[in-house]
């Protein structure tokens, strides 16, 4: 065949394909229309609610023109008979809508905003603006889901069974500034012993008997009685300590199984590879399983008290919430290439208070206040933390009468919270102020609190403001004027190092001969016993009382 031939049978072959899609585009406008009158025929029906009447409109038109042809054409007896005739007509049905739709909203949206549900970005530019009704702007902190929304919403419907809410219409009342999972950055801060289970778990879920168990949070449902039992978690209880890891899975003969894990080695943690029989890997979990059931526990009755003792708490107590923030490095919009290696630090205290207070009309009001101090010290240690404490315990009490109980949240970070020094230290305080002190700490790696965002906004706006070129800071202080005049809604204090020192020698003083607190890791929540004795307790349930003599 030449070359002609085979352009000749190429061009046929061209034009019938060619036809072929005029003929199929054809079809294709003529369906569309075909739908788009059928549509149309139902929203006409649907507006005169023909349900159970006329099946189309012209049909009632033609019935309306026999019963206009037969009324009187005197108006006033027209209507008359047309008013007569309406009498026994039933109103239209009303469509049903819920009472408590807005409550069950505000519900939702409060649950993505929890601690345990979300978490709050703690850097500077971990912000976005969001839009009200009225198309005004706001700057919100960014919140991250801690899991996705499909594990989220059974844990709703766990939690509020009594609510009737699709998966759809919860996943669209998540407020704009609470990101998804997949958007959590690389510098967040997660917890060790969540990720080591969480990467066993996905090694062995292959092998599971039970196809059902979908995650490692519904394996330690499996696992014991009640997740919300101490006993069972604490694997004391007689019902659920007998139970087999190895019956819940069925694993290949020879199979090896390859899977990482988080160790410290030489002072860094580092995610290292291991290789095991299933017989070895049987005995990491079941080790793993012992362990983490205790985490786990701790960190869902944390998160969860601190939750509850925001929302209601009665007048006489003070929530007050606390961290560290990441230091500000002091930095110029236009600088030279030397002042890159000597710039100074800024340390940032920050805290949120959570109280009652009553306004003219002596209504109940819940209100809270933002904190932060400033401070030219490089020290995150135990004596700065104390220092800081005194100072904001001061300021809560300042700002309302009859405060009975001040109740301290923090992470659990023991070289300037968790630990004797500072916990003895209430007793000092107590005595001081002359009330009740209890503090509450987070489960290791779960200490994002309202007082992370503080900071962010602190150095997130004092950060525009400089890239403006309308600011220049040189020293802590001069942050630290530059803050206050830029965040109004935030009380912003400065505290120098060489008032530190002073108090250093007062806590020095008080803590000669301090005892050890043993096992201290083990306690989420602790108060004052008496002038030299203090109530240690597993969690904020107060279960599990250890009392620690200091001295």
């Amino acid at each position: 065949m030449d070359k002609q031939e085979q352009a000749r049978l190429r061009n046929i072959k061209y034009r019938e394909k060619k036809k072929n899609d005029e003929i199929y585009k054809l079809k294709n406008r003529i369906r569309r229309s075909r739908n788009y009158k059928k549509e149309y025929a139902k929203k006409i029906q649907e507006q005169f609610n023909l349900e159970d009447g006329y099946h189309s409109r012209n049909s009632m038109l033609k019935k309306v023109r026999q019963i206009k042809n037969n009324l009187p054409e005197n108006a006033v007896k027209k209507q008359q008979i047309l008013k007569e005739l309406t009498k026994d007509i039933p109103a239209k049905k009303e469509i049903r809508v819920l009472k408590n739709e807005s409550e069950v909203n505000k519900t939702i949206r409060d649950f993505y905003l929890r601690e345990d549900v979300s978490v709050i970005l703690p850097g500077k530019k971990d912000t976005i603006a969001v839009k009200d009704r009225n198309g005004h702007k706001t700057i919100e902190r960014k919140r991250v889901l801690v899991d996705s929304k499909s594990n989220l919403f059974k844990s709703f419907k766990k939690e509020y069974p009594d609510i009737k809410v699709g998966q759809t219409k919860f996943s669209s009342l998540n407020p704009p500034s609470v990101l998804s999972f997949l958007k959590m950055p690389e510098y967040s801060c997660l917890c060790k012993y969540h990720e080591n289970f969480k990467k066993l778990f996905i090694c062995a879920k292959p092998f599971l008997k039970d196809s059902t168990i979908g995650s490692y949070e519904h394996f330690v449902e499996r696992a014991v009685c009640s997740v919300d039992n101490f006993d069972c978690m604490m694997s004391i209880c007689k019902g659920c300590c007998n139970f087999k890891v190895t019956n819940e899975f069925l694993f290949p003969r020879r199979i090896r199984l390859t899977y990482f894990q988080w160790e410290l080695i030489d002072g860094q943690y580092k995610e290292i590879k291991h290789n095991h029989t299933s017989k070895e890997f049987m005995e990491k979990i079941k080790e793993n399983l012992f362990e983490f059931k205790k985490h786990f526990y701790s960190a869902k009755i944390q998160s969860q008290k601190i939750t509850s003792d925001i929302r209601t708490f009665n007048t006489n107590t003070v929530n007050l919430i606390f961290d560290f923030s990441e230091n500000f490095s002091i930095q110029n919009q236009n600088e030279i290439q030397a002042a890159y290696y000597q710039r100074s630090q800024v340390t940032i205290f920050t805290a949120v208070a959570y109280f009652n207070s009553y306004d003219e009309e002596e209504n109940e009001k819940k209100r809270s206040i933002s904190y932060a101090i400033i401070s030219d010290t490089k020290n995150h240690d135990k004596y700065t933390a104390c220092t800081f404490i005194d100072f904001l315990i001061d300021s809560v009490m300042n700002e309302q009468d009859n405060i009975h109980l001040v109740n301290l949240w923090s992470d659990g970070a023991p070289s300037h919270f968790k630990s004797r020094f500072s916990v003895s230290n209430m007793i000092r305080l107590e005595s001081k102020y002359s009330t009740k002190l209890r503090w509450n700490f987070s489960a290791t790696s779960h200490g994002k609190t309202q007082a992370d965002g503080v900071g962010g906004t602190i150095k997130n706006m004092v950060d525009r403001r400089i890239k403006a070129q309308n600011l220049v800071i040189s020293t802590p202080f001069a942050f630290f004027q530059a803050a206050q005049q830029i965040c109004e809604n935030i009380s912003i204090h400065y505290i120098s190092n060489s008032f530190i020192l002073e108090q250093k020698a007062l806590l020095d003083e008080f803590w000669t001969n301090l005892k050890n607190i043993r096992d201290i890791r083990q306690f989420h929540c602790f108060e004052v016993f008496s002038h030299d004795m203090i109530s240690s307790f597993h969690t904020s349930l107060k279960n599990n009382q250890k009392l620690n003599k200091m001295k």
